[in-house]
């Protein structure tokens, strides 16, 4: 049975732009689409969507709390049935990684000390799902606590989004995981992959493979035992990101230069002005959308 790629990027981590981006990737697609499945606050979402293909601007971090499923579909799809899933909780505090003050819920998942799965069913088929297929955010953390978790224990792949917009601006504080969440991952599911996006902001296009020799060349390599690998966007994050302004992100880096099981690659939604001016606005790309580079990397993982 195919099943459910979870995206975990916490309240800064750019998951709606992540989103978006996929959605416009997919647009241009001959045989492939999407079809989304949205559930708490299902307003916020429709703002975020409008953001990006009706402003062309990114959405902004503040919303009431969504959840929502992607299903890929179409005749060029390698793996029918397969889902992407992302949990946008309302506010910081609310993440995986900040969501109790006993200790971050991905610490203890990782210690067992996490709800089990079972005890997690049932508390959202009974106390969350109703109101939350009606549109309605909970409003206590332990009730996102178990959307996560629903999420987190119903996936069967992951994906840590890697927001470089957010590294650079706020000192990584708000990463949504560590290093060991990461490795924790690799134990726990099928497949694990860190995306950095906005790699624009370090002039970095991730392109997509096969749209011309050289990409062809570059994704040879990056295919390793154990899948996907963008060294070179690993060498070039080495290069800019320091220790003393991104401990963390430079842990998990690190540890994905580490551990090859470990699939990395990049993604942006490229600002307008990027990488020497940032506007605030997308890049237009002449058919009334905006540009995305590397979601072609993620149709590839996905179908794997």
């Amino acid at each position: 049975m195919v099943g459910d790629t979870l995206v975990i990027g916490g309240p800064s981590g750019g998951t709606s732009t992540f989103l978006g981006g996929l959605l416009r990737h997919v647009d241009k697609q001959d045989g492939l689409s999407l079809a989304s499945t949205v559930t708490g606050d299902t307003e916020s979402y429709k703002r975020a969507v409008e953001e990006l293909f009706t402003r062309r601007e990114y959405p902004p971090a503040g919303s009431d709390g969504y959840a929502v499923s992607f299903d890929l579909r179409g005749d060029s799809f390698a793996r029918p049935g397969a889902t992407i899933s992302a949990v946008r909780p309302p506010a910081r505090g609310w993440g995986m990684r900040h969501p109790s003050p006993d200790a971050p819920l991905l610490a203890r998942i990782r210690s067992g000390a996490a709800p089990d799965p079972e005890t997690v069913r049932e508390r959202y088929e009974n106390d969350v799902r109703p109101d939350f297929e009606r549109g309605h955010a909970p409003t206590r953390p332990d009730d996102w606590e178990t959307v996560l978790l629903h999420h987190y224990y119903t996936a069967d792949r992951v994906i840590f989004l890697l927001n470089l917009h957010t590294v650079f601006e706020r000192v990584d504080q708000d990463l949504a995981y560590d290093a060991q969440d990461v490795k924790h991952a690799t134990e726990e599911f099928v497949s694990a992959a860190v995306v950095p996006t906005a790699v624009d902001l370090v002039d970095y296009d991730p392109g997509e493979a096969g749209s011309d020799r050289r990409l062809l060349e570059r994704a040879k390599e990056r295919l390793g035992p154990s899948g996907i690998r963008d060294e070179a966007l690993l060498e070039r994050l080495g290069d800019v990101l320091t220790v003393g302004t991104a401990r963390e992100t430079m842990d998990v880096l690190n540890y994905v230069d580490s551990d090859q099981a470990v699939e990395f690659f990049g993604v942006a939604v490229p600002d307008e002005g990027s990488p020497q001016e940032q506007t605030g606005h997308l890049t237009p790309d002449g058919e009334g959308g905006f540009e995305t580079q590397g979601f072609g990397t993620v149709i590839e993982w996905l179908e794997r």
